[in-house]
């Protein structure tokens, strides 16, 4: 009978206390990881070149009148701390129009370029001994909105307005995963939200890039 009064003490301890016990273990596992991180020596300048395919997420209008487009984009990252670093960007994104054409008839042109430069803020958690290594990243900047002319041969030009040229406030965020490529190279794949505010509804794009870091 004590025996049984024991077990049960004894199980119900390790109920009552196994959360803070992992809380502990995980704590005292990112604490290493931060110091191994620390000790390890830093670069302070890091070049990043990437690209792939970008997709219209918003307004609605967009997404259905535009097929999915490409991006490419490259920066220059500096280390303010072991798992931190600020990364200036340069962007370019392009989406082509997505027409319904009669037969017969021609349409050219309406292609939606975004040029993007601002600052974003990298963090990438200490890690011990892994060969792949998330990270994620926020920031701000501007971007620049135009469309090339339009041409039809069977709705009159003057119905088919092209996007001015606007430079509008951008914010995003995006996470990824890096991985070895070599003694010095690394590689990327990410995905990212890029919000660009305009006097409407927000131009959202999603793009997800394959990337080289070194």
């Amino acid at each position: 009978m004590n025996i049984d009064m024991d077990v049960e003490i004894i199980i119900k301890y390790v109920k009552e206390y196994s959360m803070r016990i992992s809380l502990i273990i995980i704590i005292f596992v990112l604490f290493t990881g931060a110091i191994v991180s620390a000790q390890v020596p830093v670069k302070p300048f890091t070049a990043y070149l990437q690209g792939g395919l970008t997709t219209i997420n918003s307004p609605e209008i967009f997404n259905d009148s535009h097929k999915t487009g490409f991006n490419i984009s490259g920066g220059v990252g500096f280390s303010i701390a072991p798992m931190f670093q600020v990364v200036g960007k340069l962007g370019y994104h392009a989406m082509s129009k997505d027409w319904v054409i009669p037969e017969g008839e021609t349409i050219t042109g309406g292609k939606v370029k975004v040029v993007t430069y601002g600052l974003d803020m990298r963090f990438s958690p200490a890690t011990l001994v892994m060969p792949i290594k998330p990270y994620a990243y926020g920031g701000l900047g501007f971007a620049k909105i135009s469309e090339s002319d339009i041409e039809s041969s069977f709705i009159p030009f003057a119905s088919l307005s092209a996007i001015q040229n606007q430079t509008k406030f951008y914010y995003n965020a995006g996470a990824g995963i890096e991985f070895s490529a070599g003694p010095v190279l690394k590689m990327y794949l990410e995905a990212q939200l890029l919000n660009i505010k305009t006097e409407s509804d927000d131009l959202r794009l999603i793009p997800i890039s394959l990337g080289i870091k070194f």
